[in-house]
């Protein structure tokens, strides 16, 4: 009978022994996926086609970077930037968070390397609204070159085509007259905005009359929902304005049959200090006009 005691507590220790063993494995596996998720960025490559002209336009498009709540080597991020040759930055909101000092962040001078690689379009997002420094953050960019747009669109010409980048301050619908008084009917249209819930999605598509069609977007940039900041299955759990598994986290979204939205899951982090399964994201767009 004792002999049976004793075996039985040696094994009672034995799974004792396991279970620890097991957690702590668990634990730093899941520390590890972690860390990788938060350092190591994914450059996910998209091509369109609009035309056969031979022409076309590569973007690099940045989102939530969230300064400084950052883990991203930022050097080497604009070293990959440079190598892929852009044509043009879009930065489609929250390159900083709400809640802290602009100066201190690290965002001016990331910002400044990064406009010597390409020119660079920006819109601000939801943190950007919020932040007690934001009209200091709007002379800074203005000195730095960066080509922010309030509502308003601006006329390029990019391998010989005409090309319309229209930006929206945070949670603006679209309209054309942001185009301006004299819109360029048959350029490309890029839309940079940051939220991408279904019924600024609408927004952004959406035409009084047939009239307008040519003025819908070709396409559209945008950031917020974090790619759902931890995904299962290819699926984001949560994400702002949208909630639990978002319909709209991160990717290629078909919204008609002439407006392609892309969708950055975002580089940084904000309330959740931490991503899982869900790396950094910096779509690199290759448009055929």
């Amino acid at each position: 009978m004792e002999e049976i005691k004793k075996k039985m507590s040696r094994r009672k220790k034995s799974m004792i022994i396991v279970s620890i063993l097991s957690a702590i494995i668990l634990t730093i596996t899941i520390l590890l996926v972690v860390y990788i998720d938060d350092t190591n960025v994914m450059y996910e490559d998209y091509t369109l086609t609009a035309g056969d002209s031979g022409s076309e336009i590569t973007i690099a498009h940045l989102s939530d970077l969230h300064f400084p709540k950052i883990k991203i080597d930022t050097d080497d991020l604009i070293r990959v930037i440079a190598e892929k040759d852009v044509d043009f930055i879009a930065i489609t909101g929250d390159i900083i968070d709400g809640t802290s000092e602009l100066y201190s962040s690290g965002m001016l001078p990331f910002m400044e390397k990064l406009v010597d690689v390409a020119p660079v379009y920006y819109v601000i997002g939801n943190h950007e609204i919020g932040h007690s420094q934001l009209e200091d953050l709007k002379v800074e960019m203005d000195k730095l070159g960066v080509i922010s747009l309030y509502n308003e669109s601006d006329d390029i010409v990019i391998d010989g085509k005409a090309v319309t980048v229209v930006g929206l301050v945070d949670n603006a619908n679209y309209s054309p007259i942001y185009l301006g008084e004299k819109p360029v009917i048959d350029s490309y249209k890029i839309l940079l905005a940051h939220r991408p819930e279904e019924n600024k999605t609408d927004s952004y598509v959406n035409v009084e009359s047939d009239d307008l069609l040519w003025s819908r977007p070709d396409l559209i940039l945008t950031g917020h929902a974090h790619g759902g900041q931890f995904r299962i299955a290819g699926q984001g759990l949560v994400a702002p304005n949208q909630g639990m598994f978002p319909k709209y986290d991160g990717g290629l979204y078909k919204l008609t049959d002439k407006s392609t939205m892309i969708l950055s899951r975002g580089i940084g982090n904000s309330i959740i200090p931490f991503r899982f399964n869900n790396r950094p994201h910096v779509p690199i767009i290759k448009i055929n006009l």
